[in-house]
């Protein structure tokens, strides 16, 4: 793959106060021509390390640099002079760019001032690229037999930008595209590598990146100009040696496949909660349309809450504690008698940081589901980790445990 370097300019995406968020606009476009980024450098608003940064990315391996930010009308905007003093050439009027400027302002009403001129100068030899959205015009222009474009900062502006430079530089060339994101869960990212690794090495024309996000891992695999056959392949040896940890094939978030495999089976889900406090009902009510498989939550915190409104009994709690097996068991029936689900969950744990003891450490969760039928059954849980860490996998445990019940029990 082609590759390109990266870097924004502003102090501000250094310091914190802005984020950076034309990265994934550009590799997103760039993957669409068969280039890849392999180089990103952060500088801030100053001359020499904008030269050094541009430098250092023309002496790396790749065939376009693409720079961005430092092109407005304020004195901190450097960009331009930095880079026509490390072409060794002049900055010149360009008119073209100023008549855009001009009648961009006047249409919006706006004094045209004279520091406005500043935007459109443009370094010599370099060709300009209009800027459909804002006042700042862009240029590129070749380098040591590489391209070196500079477009605005401003998202918006970037965004159109750069989807006309690489119409400019690489015309029709859009590559016959592949992508595809996997979700993974219940296997670490390194275990899933070691089991890929033969498939990996047999499927050349696709590339592989695992993307961790605790506790799920995003399988992210590309390619250009391959068949459907190809992927068919492909698809079939990964499900062989990873298909029990996928549970996902389209990139889809765990709440979206949870509640479409209750709402094919036209089923409703309802759950108690106590560490995760609402955690759960919260995620499966963030997808539109989930009031066609959710009953409803219980968020039982205290004891109380607990045998007021899912009936736990008194003694259950005293003698086995609000974080045991006995009451988790009697929680999830308590949700089955107390609501019209079909299926039902809960959850009790220690989510710290404080409240843990020898037997039952912080990251102790008992999760439970039961259905109509019968069936139950009780999990003792240990997610080592903080507070936030603790909730989130208590989340993920309990909707694809659901998951897995529905298509254990509930075969389609």
């Amino acid at each position: 793959m082609n590759r390109v370097a990266y870097i924004p300019i502003g102090w501000e995406l250094l310091d914190g106060t802005s984020i950076d968020t034309n990265s994934k606009k550009l590799s997103d476009l760039l993957f669409n021509y068969g280039l890849g980024l392999s180089l990103k450098v952060t500088v801030g608003d100053q001359a020499d390390l904008i030269k050094r940064a541009l430098g250092f990315s023309l002496n790396s391996d790749v065939e376009l640099v693409v720079i961005s930010g430092g092109l407005g009308s304020t004195d901190d905007d450097l960009t331009r002079r930095a880079i026509s003093k490390f072409l060794g050439v002049d900055l010149e009027f360009n008119e073209d760019c100023w008549h855009e400027i001009s009648e961009k302002v006047k249409s919006r009403g706006l004094p045209l001032l004279e520091k406005l001129k500043l935007q459109a100068m443009i370094p010599a030899k370099c060709e300009l690229l209009p800027n459909p959205v804002g006042t700042a015009c862009g240029f590129f222009c070749k380098k040591e037999g590489k391209i070196v474009a500079v477009l605005p900062g401003v998202p918006a502006e970037f965004e159109k930008m750069a989807e006309i430079l690489m119409e400019r530089l690489y015309g029709g060339k859009r590559k016959n595209l592949f992508l595809k994101i996997l979700k993974v869960y219940g296997i670490s990212e390194a275990s899933l590598n070691e089991l890929l690794l033969s498939v990996i090495k047999r499927f050349p024309v696709f590339t592989f990146a695992f993307l961790p996000d605790a506790p799920e891992i995003r399988l992210k695999i590309k390619g250009y100009d391959v068949s459907v056959a190809e992927w068919k392949s492909l698809a079939a040896e990964i499900e062989r040696v990873a298909g029990k940890y996928i549970y996902s094939w389209e990139n889809k978030p765990i709440a979206k496949v949870f509640g479409e495999e209750l709402e094919k089976r036209g089923l409703f889900f309802a759950v108690a909660e106590s560490c995760t406090g609402g955690l759960v009902a919260k995620t499966i009510t963030d997808i539109p349309g989930s009031s066609h498989y959710f009953d409803r939550g219980f968020v039982t915190y205290s004891n109380e809450a607990k045998m007021d409104h899912l009936k736990v009994k008194r003694e259950t709690l005293e003698r086995y504690g609000a974080v045991s097996e006995e009451t988790a068991r009697e929680m999830v029936l308590g949700v089955l008698e107390h609501s019209n689900a079909d299926i039902a969950a809960s959850i009790t744990g220690i989510a710290g940081p404080a409240g843990g003891t020898a037997e039952k450490p912080v990251g102790t969760v008992y999760t439970a589901i039961a259905d109509r039928e019968g069936r139950i059954e009780v999990v003792r849980n240990f997610f080592p980790g903080d507070r936030e860490h603790v909730r989130r996998y208590t989340m993920y445990k309990v909707l694809l445990g659901v998951v897995k019940w529905l298509k254990r029990f509930y075969p389609l």
